[in-house]
């Protein structure tokens, strides 16, 4: 009887360890085929991601070129109206001199008519060369103070939207290295109750990166629309910004 006891004993062993290692085969193919998946949802990831930030860089260099094209634009154009005001006065006071030329020739002698036409011809020239110049270099520095405000509000701008951008990678970083610990807590589930566990918080986690990833995108997606948009708050007192 001692000896069938044992016999039955050791029988029951065997059948429970034979159990028990068939659970952790099951449990350890079970890891490894999620690790297998999320190694390959990691590389997606990685690829979209880079993908993206290439896009981004490209974004960023073709916005900052049309900024620049747009301020050398506007610059050109404001020195474009002040070149042209000052044509007008100019051809404006040539009137009026021819007109006073006239009338005074009537009243003066030659000579004197000559002398006065040459002071004042000189008069106006010098009048509009120092108007032309200091229109342009109102121009000029406009747009210039309108170029860096423009520039130090889309820097600043960058920087928020990048720091909200990089907090959310770490985020899903985070997320990954958790997913990572599920996996060898589901690895190394030693019961059927433990591996559930183990396989219940794996997919909490992945749930859990999966926000994180669609968090992330959204605001990857926010600052690419700024960018586009431009993003650049300019002085409408002058009017050829504002357009």
């Amino acid at each position: 009887m001692t000896s069938l006891s044992e016999l039955r004993a050791i029988a029951q062993q065997r059948v429970s360890d034979e159990q028990a290692a068939r659970e952790r085969a099951r449990a350890a193919a079970i890891a490894e085929q999620a690790r297998q998946d999320q190694a390959r949802r990691d590389a997606e990831e990685a690829r979209v991601r880079a993908e993206r930030e290439e896009r981004i860089r490209v974004e960023e260099a073709r916005a900052a070129a049309e900024r620049e094209a747009r301020l050398r634009v506007e610059a050109h154009e404001a020195s474009e109206r002040a070149r042209h005001a000052a044509e007008l006065e100019q051809r404006r006071l040539a009137d009026e001199i021819e007109l006073r030329r006239a009338e005074v020739a009537k009243k003066r002698p030659r000579w004197m008519i000559a002398v006065t036409a040459v002071a004042l011809v000189a008069t106006v020239a010098f009048g509009a060369y120092a108007v032309d110049r200091a229109n342009e270099a109102d121009a000029a520095q406009h747009a210039a103070r309108a170029a860096d405000d423009a520039r130090a509000q889309a820097q600043a701008d960058m920087r928020e939207a990048r720091a909200r951008v990089d907090a959310a990678q770490r985020e899903l970083d985070e997320m990954s290295a958790k997913i990572d610990t599920a996996l060898k807590q589901v690895a190394d589930a030693q019961d059927t109750i433990a591996l559930r566990e183990a396989q219940a918080h794996l997919k909490a986690m992945q749930l859990a990166k999966l926000e994180a990833q669609r968090h992330l995108e959204e605001l990857k997606a926010a600052q690419l629309k700024k960018e586009r948009d431009g993003g650049i708050h300019t002085d409408c007192t002058n009017q050829s910004l504002c357009k």
